[in-house]
């Protein structure tokens, strides 16, 4: 197995310098070139930065509740399976309390949005 691992490393290994000259276009040493355009919706100002800031926090916001309602009413299904074995009752708390912590965080990414504008805003 270990020789399998050292002969697989060797041979990426071997393939970095073709992915790193890849692209002929920009040449950063050479005067004459200019590098890649930007993609078209990038920020180019520090309030389109704090567009994509609130945006992320956003998505955040919706997949973690998301997250934890689902792990919650997991948590509730294995406790209710239990049957009375503590193994199992361990289980379900322990999941209930990681998708309570989750809930928190969601609530505390949904309300970044605020913070940054309340911060901003001051400046």
């Amino acid at each position: 197995m270990k020789k399998l691992v050292v002969k697989t490393s060797l041979l990426l290994s071997g393939l970095i310098p073709a992915v790193a000259f890849a692209d002929e276009g920009f040449d950063p040493l050479d005067p004459g070139s200019t590098p890649p355009p930007l993609p078209e919706n990038t920020p180019t100002n520090f309030k389109g930065l704090i567009d994509v800031i609130v945006t992320i926090a956003q998505w955040m916001f919706g997949i973690l509740m998301a997250l934890s309602i689902v792990f919650i009413l997991y948590a509730a299904f294995l406790y209710i399976i239990s049957q009375g074995n503590e193994e199992r009752i361990k289980t379900a708390k322990t999941i209930l309390i990681y998708a309570v912590v989750g809930l928190v965080v969601a609530v505390l990414a949904g309300g970044i949005n605020m913070v940054i504008q309340d911060f901003i805003g001051n400046m």
